[in-house]
């Protein structure tokens, strides 16, 4: 496991997708505060969700994609990925993607 230097959240919004029903939603990730794509971001979420993330649009998370959990805060590269999805797991709920800035 590689360890990260430290990372500041920055001041840049992040971006919420209601979960809610069995259709996944999704949207572009969001820019860091120097208007570029971060390469870490954080998710959070209010009810449990699956997160899958990929490139374009057309990106579709499903009950099988990554689960994250309240309180569990976890941060994910990104990569050349430009799109992110989720749909609920069993309750609806608000799911929460901010950009870190890099060091």
């Amino acid at each position: 496991m590689r360890m990260l230097k430290s990372i500041d959240a920055g001041t840049a919004a992040g971006v919420n997708v209601t979960t809610a029903g069995t259709a996944s939603a999704g949207a572009a990730f969001p820019v860091n505060s120097a208007g570029l794509k971060a390469r870490y971001y954080r998710l959070t979420v209010t009810a449990a969700a699956h997160f899958k993330q990929g490139i374009g649009a057309g990106v579709t998370a499903t009950v099988n994609d990554m689960m994250v959990v309240p309180g569990t805060e976890p941060i994910v590269a990104v990569g050349s990925n430009t799109h992110f999805s989720v749909i609920q797991d069993s309750a609806a709920g608000s799911f929460n993607v901010c950009p870190l800035d890099d060091e």
